[in-house]
């Protein structure tokens, strides 16, 4: 199974790395939590370190449309996590 890490990246900047754990029959996963400054579409990527075994590769972009929540929620309000597979 993979080992190593994924780096998550928004507009071309890292927002988070988070080491891959093992969910069996070799699938690994790794998660962050990020809040985001502004409500607004992003693009976000993930990076993948490589290990003995596996080499680097890196996820198509996606795009991320972050709405507002309204009320007084704080930056709370636009949290989300990203879980790469």
């Amino acid at each position: 199974r993979p080992s190593g890490t994924i780096e998550f990246i928004k507009n071309g900047l890292s927002i988070g790395t988070a080491a891959l754990t093992s969910l069996g029959i070799g699938v690994s996963n790794a998660a962050i939590a990020h809040t985001f400054e502004s409500s607004g579409s992003f693009e976000i990527d993930a990076s993948y370190s490589g290990d003995a075994t596996y080499v680097t590769s890196e996820s198509p972009e996606l795009t991320q449309v972050v709405a507002d929540a309204g009320g007084d929620l704080g930056g709370s309000r636009r949290r989300i996590s990203f879980v790469s597979y």
